[in-house]
């Protein structure tokens, strides 16, 4: 997964995995993937990052090649629909303001991930035929949403910061420009 050329493009190849970053971003869209649903975003997810995240890797490293396909072509996908909509602002916090481009921002890249992969049938369709560029969407949207601002900037792993991001990206973002 943080081989692929998707991934390499949408992170511009900043996020390292000298220190296992990268794996890291792509269990936590596994592991939240498997947990979304509309009623219920975060599923199980108890708050504690790394417990549930060594606990997967037990349940993954038991299924097969063809099982786990599935989440490489949905983790592509994805990653190739947030720099299609975002660019070189994919994963980052936006400040046209000041045009400071942020480091890749892992909750972002968490929430924005599984959310296109979920919804991407519903979303492909007018992020491909209207050229949507979201980049101003979401510099607006954090501009004015502080709950959001802060779930991406601290105690990012909490139930309660993951959840709010998903929602409020899904509705206020997503859902708004691309539906």
């Amino acid at each position: 997964m943080i081989v692929s050329p998707e991934f390499v493009q949408a992170t511009n190849g900043s996020v390292k995995d000298t220190r296992m970053v990268a794996q890291e971003c792509a269990l936590r869209f596994i592991y939240f993937y498997d947990q979304y649903s509309e009623n219920d975003v975060i599923g199980q997810y108890d708050g504690y990052m790394r417990d549930c995240l060594n606990t997967y890797v037990e349940k993954l490293n038991s299924l097969s090649a063809n099982e786990l396909e599935k989440y490489l072509e949905s983790f592509k996908k994805s990653m190739k629909m947030a720099h299609k909509l975002f660019g070189e602002y994919t994963f980052r916090k936006v400040d046209l303001i000041n045009r400071k481009k942020s480091a890749v921002n892992k909750s972002l890249m968490l929430v924005i991930s599984v959310l296109l992969a979920h919804h991407f049938n519903e979303y492909d369709v007018k992020a491909n035929n209207n050229n949507v560029n979201l980049v101003e969407n979401m510099a607006e949207l954090l501009e004015s949403d502080n709950v959001l601002t802060k779930a991406i900037t601290s105690s990012t792993a909490d139930k309660s910061n993951i959840a709010y991001t998903m929602v409020c990206l899904k509705e206020k973002l997503f859902d708004k420009y691309l539906l």
